[in-house]
């Protein structure tokens, strides 16, 4: 007798979006992340994090940032504890987690997220032919920014954490009735994971794994 399947909502997710400061091997400026339970959004946290150099002003014009905003802001290394706090034993999903992850892989090295999903990977996996899958195009297309409050507008990594946990919510739930579960979500980004570097890999086999029932 088949085991029932664990649906994707009995898990927990941070859901994540990073914000560099636009040089070539970024440093860290915003993180933002929404937790994700029982398929609601949570509280949604972010940080301001002080770059070793300074922004360039396309930069901070685009992150509605100025450098008085960085100065005072603490290092990564001095919010590591409560980042690794919030992310530590969660799925960690985002959206193209290549570049996110690469943020976090390298300045979080206790980093320990229980698997990794890509909201890109999964939407090109559920919808395929469309002609863009960047996170606004899917947010337009599928109403993900109705509602949200004017506060979130000033910073774009708060927002771009709660569009994708929006994401994340109707794509687990797009189509028939067949319930999903985490490993259905999870089937995109294992399938990408051979073409990846070696930092993901790392972090692939330091992710814990499921357990439980037929998930």
């Amino acid at each position: 007798m088949a085991q029932p399947r664990t649906p994707w909502d009995a898990f927990d997710y941070a859901v994540v979006h990073v914000e560099g400061n636009g040089h070539q091997h970024a440093d860290l400026v915003e993180i933002a992340i929404a937790p994700l339970e029982s398929g609601a959004i949570g509280v949604v946290e972010t940080w301001l994090v002080r770059p070793m150099w300074p922004l360039p002003a396309s930069t901070t014009s685009f992150l509605h940032l100025l450098g008085t905003d960085l100065a005072t802001a603490p290092t990564t290394a001095q919010i590591a504890p409560e980042l690794c706090g919030a992310l530590n034993g969660m799925v960690t999903v985002s959206h193209s987690a290549n570049a996110d992850l690469e943020f976090l892989a390298r300045e979080l090295p206790a980093f320990r997220p229980r698997q990794i999903i890509d909201t890109r990977a999964l939407a090109q996996t559920l919808l395929p032919g469309r002609t863009s899958y960047e996170l606004e195009d899917l947010a337009e297309d599928f109403a993900l920014t109705d509602d949200l409050p004017a506060i979130h507008e000033p910073s774009p990594a708060l927002q771009k954490a709660i569009v994708c946990a929006r994401l994340l919510s109707y794509l687990a739930d797009y189509g028939d009735d067949t319930v999903r579960t985490l490993t259905d979500l999870l089937k995109p980004a294992a399938a990408g994971r051979a073409g990846q570097g070696s930092w993901q890999r790392s972090h692939a086999a330091r992710s814990r794994p499921i357990t439980g029932g037929a998930l």
